[in-house]
């Protein structure tokens, strides 16, 4: 399953929904585990959905505005869609739309978007030397390792993601030659390294290896890149002296 697929069938696999096929759902919930885009995007809409739901359990319903409705239904002929359902569900209904209608007129708090912070951040972050890029997961109260065998001349951005149901996990992202290298730094503490070290796979035009951390045995590198080579990538052996 590619991610146009997924994101398209993530509309008709809503909790306690059964409009997928069970084909369907459980190759969406392996590329949901296999894909952290995908993985985010789904994890991202299920959470706006909970709060959604939240927020109309939580409005209060006036005193009073079943009966009224009822009294206006009754005094009024139902349009013919309407006339075959009971009395108490048709109440139910226009009360659940007069609850949302009141919900579509509410907005909280929204942040402003520095479009100019933005644009500083992103070219900070290209061409980063790896003593920045650690300092930077530091100060988010994250321990990350660079790794060192990669040119950081060709680094386009780093930030933390949602990784394979982990949360706060590095990803570093590079370019050359329109060839883009995706990293994510495994710690031992959220995945289990050892079990995946040194395997590499190839499907669509990526590849992804699992490489070892020189500086932390229990961690490692996951990288995934485009049709190329991953030497492309590679920092310059120190000079002779």
């Amino acid at each position: 399953m590619d991610c146009r697929t997924a994101r398209l069938l993530l509309h008709f696999s809503r909790p306690r929904a059964a409009e997928l096929g069970t084909a369907e759902a459980e190759a969406l919930h392996v590329h949901l585990a296999e894909c952290a885009d995908c993985g985010a995007l789904a994890h991202a809409e299920r959470r706006a959905d909970d709060r959604l739901g939240q927020a109309m359990r939580a409005v209060p319903v006036p005193a009073g505005l079943r009966e009224r409705i009822r009294e206006r239904l009754a005094a009024q002929p139902l349009p013919w869609y309407l006339q075959r359902w009971p009395q108490g569900l048709v109440a139910a209904a226009a009360v659940l739309v007069a609850v949302g209608l009141g919900l579509s007129w509410f907005t909280g708090p929204r942040t402003a978007i520095d479009v100019e912070q933005v644009c500083e951040l992103a070219i900070d972050q290209v061409g980063a030397p790896p003593e920045k890029v650690e300092a930077w997961f530091g100060e988010r109260g994250v321990k990350m390792s660079f790794p060192r065998e990669l040119n950081s001349r060709y680094l386009t951005s780093y930030e933390l993601v949602q990784f394979q149901g982990q949360p706060r996990v590095p990803r570093l992202q590079f370019e050359r030659d329109q060839v883009r290298l995706r990293v994510y730094v495994l710690s031992a503490r959220q995945f289990n390294v050892k079990g995946v070290l040194n395997e590499r796979h190839q499907s669509g035009g990526f590849t992804v290896e699992v490489r070892p951390d020189p500086d932390n045995a229990e961690g490692g590198y996951l990288f995934v890149y485009t049709d190329g080579s991953l030497e492309m990538f590679r920092a310059a052996p120190p000079a002779q002296a």
